[in-house]
């Protein structure tokens, strides 16, 4: 492929152009909804269920009543008719030493213990005891079948069902620098599961220079690309009309490994330009994901190795270029050794919302350009706009540019595993190619 802004040639697989430093089509990946705070709410949900407490207190207190109803009852001393009449005729006042006796007082303490008593045992009593006891049985059968519902939701569906992504299908850029104002497209073709079976790149310069690349791609049954074919197309109208056409095939081999996870890749393309090899290797961190690959590009005209770094999202934090290529211009040998390291900030939802990138020369340590770049989203978290503020250090001083790319989606409901990991690292502009 060809960098839309210099364009050199670069290897497959490269995010950034070896030669300017532009980016190729290629955007940050998004983190993943947070599966721990379903699974928190449905705990909390069974802990709060207050049932078996209050049906156990209506119980205990309508308990109380009946025995109530019989303690008045038993209050049946005054109602004796033989000592009322003795004590009629011995004594003038009878009604005096008669309420003077302590006997209803002392009744009442014993009524008192023995409701107490009968509180303490209440279950003789009901004739239905069991059901308060099926309570239990119920909450625990419930608790199960949450406990069950949710290993199912989150550990064994997301293994066994792949997860619908949004899926990047075009992306617009336009640059204004010191020259004026230049503008790249990239539309993109998709199949049911992700993959790019065609992407178009056309770029329109400010002396109205004009040049397209269109790439067709096959796949096999496991979603890795099989064959690449591309048409590159430059058309310049600065003085007269000039106009070159570049044609190459690739054919790719990947090699698979644990979980048939891709371990590299090796491309053969051949076409006008001649021929030339790239190898591209994987690196898993604990997680699963892809944390390092190697990229190695051989060819008449260029010879790199290309290393690039990402974090446990997904997000870049290095990328290291090593190359010998000869320059599009003069045409003569340039060797190169450049880092890059990216530096984040984050939102309350841990989304990226700018970030800082910048380049070094490590023969020299000479700042060669920086990048500093906000990210906006749209409602359904995607990113839809970035916007580059980027400054380039030249001998004849800092050069600065400002770009804006804008992104629009599809949503693919049974993506490949690999497509998946491609978008996570942000790749939505290459898709499930490497």
């Amino acid at each position: 492929m060809f960098c839309p802004k210099c364009g050199s040639q670069v290897g497959d697989g490269l995010s950034f152009c070896p030669n300017c430093g532009s980016p190729l089509h290629r955007t940050p990946a998004m983190p993943s909804p947070p599966y721990q705070q379903q699974a928190s709410v449905q705990q909390e949900a069974y802990q709060q269920q207050p049932y078996p407490q209050e049906v156990y207190q209506q119980q205990a207190s309508y308990s109380q009543q009946p025995y109530r109803q019989e303690a008045y009852p038993q209050q049946t001393y005054q109602q004796q008719p033989y000592s009322q009449d003795v004590y009629q005729q011995q004594t003038p006042y009878p009604q005096q030493p008669y309420q003077q006796q302590p006997f209803p007082q002392e009744a009442y303490p014993q009524q008192a213990y023995v409701q107490e008593a009968y509180q303490q045992q209440p279950y003789p009593q009901q004739p239905g005891p069991t059901r308060r006891r099926r309570w239990p049985i119920v909450i625990a059968a419930v608790a199960a079948v949450a406990a069950v519902a949710a290993v199912v939701a989150f550990v064994v569906l997301p293994r066994v069902m792949p997860k619908g992504i949004w899926i990047a299908t075009s992306s617009s850029t336009t640059t204004t620098d010191s020259d004026g104002t230049y503008s790249s497209k990239a539309t993109h073709t998709n199949d049911d599961r992700g993959n790019a079976i065609a992407i178009r790149c056309e770029d329109v310069y400010v002396d109205n220079t004009r040049s397209t690349e269109v790439n067709t791609y096959n796949y096999d049954s496991q979603g890795f690309v099989k064959d690449e074919n591309c048409t590159y197309n430059y058309e310049s109208k600065s003085s007269g009309t000039d106009s070159d056409t570049v044609k190459s095939t690739s054919t790719y081999q990947w090699t698979l490994g644990n979980g048939n996870k891709p371990k590299q890749f090796v491309s053969t393309t051949t076409g006008d330009n001649g021929v030339s090899t790239n190898t591209k290797s994987y690196e898993y961190g604990s997680d699963g994901h892809i944390s390092k690959t190697t990229l190695t590009s051989r060819s008449e005209d260029t010879q790199g190795e290309y290393i690039t770094e990402y974090d446990s999202h997904g997000l870049l934090i290095k990328f290291d270029a090593k190359s010998t290529h000869k320059d599009a211009y003069t045409k003569k040998l340039v060797q190169e050794a450049e880092e890059t390291v990216w530096k984040y900030e984050f939102d309350q939802s841990d989304r990226p919302i700018s970030f800082t990138s910048v380049t070094t020369d490590t023969s020299t340590n000479k700042k060669l350009r920086e990048h500093v770049v906000f990210l906006e989203y749209d409602k359904n978290g995607n990113l839809s706009t970035e916007k580059y503020e980027t400054t380039e250090y030249t001998d004849d001083g800092p050069k600065k540019s400002t770009s804006t790319t804008t992104f629009e989606y599809k949503y693919v409901e049974n993506p490949t595993p690999w497509v998946v990991e491609m978008v996570r690292l942000g790749e939505q502009a290459f898709s499930g190619i490497y």
